[in-house]
């Protein structure tokens, strides 16, 4: 079998990259920036507006493509 490296992470918001209590745990936060650093394209979704998702992107220090309003 061809192991294939991990190229892009797509991620949604609610629930899955914020917690219970709307902030990105810094276990999260840690493997993001880790996987940026290793060339994996990250990208946030959300079904919400883009102004939601601005503040919660920029806690990653890297820019990113944002899917938002979906």
């Amino acid at each position: 079998m061809v192991k294939v490296p991990i190229r892009l992470l797509a991620v949604d918001i609610d629930g899955t990259l914020l917690n219970p209590q709307f902030s990105i745990s810094d276990a999260d936060l840690y493997a993001v920036r880790r996987a940026h650093e290793q060339g994996v394209e990250i990208i946030v979704v959300t079904g919400r507006r883009h102004t939601f998702a601005l503040p919660i992107v920029q806690q990653l220090g890297f820019d990113l493509w944002v899917i938002s309003s979906n």
